[in-house]
Parts: C-alpha cells; structure tokens; sequence
C-alpha cells in the first residue's frame, strides 16, 4: 500500500494538543471515546515518544489487546486507517470460522478455511479485496467474503464445479480443505467420513489450466470496495 497522503484541507497535528483543540476535547479519554464510537473496540490512548523520541500516542484496541504507536506529525485520516486495518486483521479470524460454518450448514461438507497467503500478484491482490497495512499486516476486507446461499447445490456437481460456482465466486482469496477432489461428485463427497484426508484448494483451483495467468483471474474477480 502506498504511504498515505492527507488531502490539500486536511489538518496535519505536531502535537497532542493540537489535535484536542481542533476535535474540541478536553483530553484523551474524549479523544479514546471519539475513535471507539466507530470501531468494535473500547479504546486506550496515552502519550509516549516513539524509537526516535519523537512524540507520539499509542492507542490500543482494549477487546483484542492489539494497537498502533502514531508520530506526529499525523493527520486523523492515518489514524483511523491504521485503526481499521488492525481491527479487520484481529476479526478475521472468528468471521473465517463463521464463514466455514455457513459453507457446512448449507452444503453438509466439512471445511476448513483460511486466508490464502500465497497469493502475492498485487493487481490480484487488490482486486479480491485485499491489502498491506502501514505496518505491512495482509488485511482482507471481510464483507468480500460471504457464502449467500441458503440450499445446497445439486449432489451431481463436482467438488471442482462447486468450488468455482460458489466458494471462489463469492469468497475470494480464502484456502478451502475439505474431504474430496475436484472430480468427486458433492454426493460422494457428502458421504466421506473422517478417515478420508482433507485436501487443500485455492483459487488456482477455479482452472482447468493451472498456467492461466492472473490478468485472466482478475476479470473473472470481484472487486472490493
């Protein structure tokens, strides 16, 4: 991701202070209660000096004890997009397993899911909603991720069909394991049971051709937003 530039109005603070008086808060726990109003998260803020003894105000996101040291200089536009990224990356573990859980209640198949690390194309990247934080935490945006389906898919399609016409459609950039391969049928892969292997699939999957490259993939892609 690209450094963050403020915008031509937008103020840039040297100090604490100057952002107090510009918000027209009294201290740091209104300034705490002004970033937590938009976030999941009560928040935690006080003043230290970063590694260069510059000043600066480390706020944590006290429900999953993570948080950012800011600098000032700093513009309240790069604070909230630090906040955003490390609270989307402390959630998305939990809104994988809901994922998995929709994928299960729908299509009675055990899966696993998880982020698919290995895809470094940035164009692709972007595309599936995905991108690096200040920090350098790969952020998934989770509302591209969903299984909007409510009865399952004929028992004569394929693992492989069910993969492309589904899973990767509608949650791109996820890894799926489950118990099958691409050429099973969803009914044999219904009746599999717990001694059958998990196999891993990704988006490289969604191809017959395994050497299709990934200005193709893109098109075929939803954008984040």
């Amino acid at each position: 991701m690209d450094e963050a530039q403020p915008a031509d109005d937008e103020p840039t603070f040297r100090d604490v202070g100057e952002m107090l008086e510009h918000l027209g808060f009294d201290g740091l726990d209104d300034l705490a209660d002004y970033f937590a109003d938009d976030l999941d998260s009560d928040v935690s803020i006080e003043v230290v000096a970063d590694g260069y003894n510059a000043p600066a105000i480390a706020i944590v996101l006290d429900e999953y004890g993570r948080g950012v040291e800011e600098p000032f200089p700093m513009t309240l536009r790069e604070v909230w997009e630090d906040l955003y990224d490390i609270e989307a990356e402390c959630q998305l573990p939990s809104h994988l397993e809901f994922l998995a859980y929709d994928i299960e209640r729908v299509e009675q198949i055990e899966v696993e899911v998880e982020l698919d690390e290995w895809i470094s194309d940035p164009v692709l990247v972007e595309a599936i909603g995905r991108r690096l934080t200040a920090s350098g935490i790969l952020v998934q945006y989770m509302h591209t991720l969903s299984y909007p389906y409510h009865r399952r898919m004929s028992g004569k399609a394929t693992v492989g069909e069910w993969l492309t016409a589904r899973v990767f459609k509608h949650s791109p950039g996820v890894r799926v394991s489950l118990r099958g391969d691409r050429s099973m049928t969803l009914n044999e892969a219904r009746q599999l049971d717990s001694s059958y292997p998990l196999t891993d699939f990704g988006m490289e999957d969604r191809f017959e051709d395994p050497a299709e490259d990934s200005s193709k993939i893109v098109a075929r892609v939803p954008r984040g937003g």
